[in-house]
Formats: structure tokens, C-alpha cells, sequence
């Protein structure tokens, strides 16, 4: 009590500017001594938010998956490789082409057989005296890669008759064609052909032929089988 009393003598006895300077001091500690019963009454109950990234999955091939704008993964979509047409090595001229040419002169001819790697059509003549036929192969349905004509003579075989027809043969009509150009070369070529294995090749075009066989059985073929 005489501690107050002796306090309010000094205070008193003070300029104003110091009973001013004492007095914001006196407010600033009350404040602080106040403020630690509040504190502990109402402690504070907020936590520090706690940011968590989320790391996607990246496909590790670029061509295994995309990620969609809403985090979905789209499998992609892989276009088959275009199939590649098949080209004839006799462009231009189809089965039908070569069986009506055939008819006219009085040939048979069968109706296409799909065999493991080719289309076959196959004509035929036959007499007593001999037998012609003509195979054609092709990859496709309506495409020829190789003719195949062969003239058989049972008895006096004759030269010329099979130079003829072989000789026609090579006229068949493909795209750029030289018809007379081959047909001359198998009708003075066969005649020198000397037996078994004396195979005569030549190249019209782009396209191979190959003559060859014995005075009762010649061979022309026109092509390749690929």
C-alpha cells in the first residue's frame, strides 16, 4: 500500500510529457498481461494445410496410351498398313481376254480353279492327230502372271504347225505388247530348237518367254510364276 502511495508522490511530481511517456507504457504491459489468460481460454485450433501433388502415370512408350484431358487413359488407335496391289507381270490383259481368242478358234475351256497360290484357267483341243492346251496363272482372279501353251503331235509331228500356233500365242494382247515382233521370234526360233533341254529366251516388253521341248511336244511360256 505504501508502495502505491509512494508510486502516485513520483507520478505527481512528473512532467506532462513523462506522465504521457509512463502512461502508453502502463497500457502496452496491461495489454500483454491480458492477453495470455485469452490466449490460453481460446487456443487456437487451426493447422497448417498440408498440399498434396498427385503424380500420374506416364506411359513409358508414347504410343502406348494417351492421357485425356480428365486424367483417362485412351488406348490409341494403330491403322493397318495399307495392302499393296498386286501387279500382273502380263499387265492389262485379263483370263477373258485370252479364253474368247481361244473359243473362236475352237478351244474348251473350263472354269477358273483356285488353287494354294494361283488362279488357273485351263482351254484345250484336241484331234486325232494332236492336243493344244493353254494354262493360265494368275495371283488374282482377273489377272494373268504366266500362260503357259503347250502343242502335243502324236503322229509326223510338224514344225510349222507348232511354230503357228505358239507363234499366235505370243501375239496375246498385254499392255505394251510388241505382238509381231514376238510372234516372228518363236516362229523361226522353234524349228532350231535341238531337242531336250534347249531352252530359247527372250524379253518383249518387260515380259519373259521361254520356248522350248522336242518335235512331238513344244512348250511356249509367256511370264513368270512369282
Amino acid at each position: 500500500m505504501q508502495a502505491i502511495q509512494k508510486f502516485l508522490t513520483w507520478f505527481e511530481k512528473q512532467k506532462p510529457a513523462g506522465k504521457l511517456a509512463i502512461g502508453c507504457a502502463g497500457l502496452v504491459l496491461l495489454c500483454c498481461i491480458c492477453s495470455v489468460p485469452i490466449g490460453l481460454l481460446n487456443p487456437s485450433k487451426s493447422t497448417p494445410e498440408v498440399t498434396r501433388t498427385i503424380f500420374a502415370a506416364v506411359p513409358t512408350e508414347t504410343t502406348a496410351a494417351v492421357v485425356s484431358p480428365t486424367g483417362t487413359l485412351i488406348s490409341p488407335t494403330i491403322a493397318p498398313s495399307p495392302t499393296e496391289k498386286v501387279k500382273a507381270l502380263l499387265p492389262g490383259l485379263m483370263p477373258a481376254d485370252v479364253t474368247v481368242n481361244l473359243k473362236q478358234r475352237g478351244f474348251t475351256c473350263g472354269s477358273v480353279e483356285q488353287g494354294q497360290l494361283y488362279y488357273v484357267r485351263t482351254c484345250e483341243k484336241d484331234t486325232v492327230d494332236y492336243s493344244l492346251r493353254v494354262d493360265t496363272y494368275g495371283r488374282e482372279a482377273f489377272t494373268i502372271d504366266l500362260i503357259e501353251s503347250s502343242v502335243l503331235q502324236f503322229t509326223n509331228p510338224d514344225k510349222e504347225f507348232a511354230a503357228s500356233f505358239l507363234g499366235f500365242m505370243a501375239t496375246m494382247p498385254y499392255d505394251g505388247a510388241v505382238q509381231q515382233e514376238a510372234r516372228d521370234w518363236v516362229e523361226s526360233t522353234l524349228p532350231t530348237l535341238t531337242g531336250q533341254g534347249d531352252v530359247r529366251e527372250k524379253v518383249f516388253a518387260g515380259v519373259h518367254y521361254r520356248l522350248y521341248g522336242i518335235p512331238t511336244a513344244y512348250t511356249l511360256e509367256m511370264g513368270d510364276l512369282p
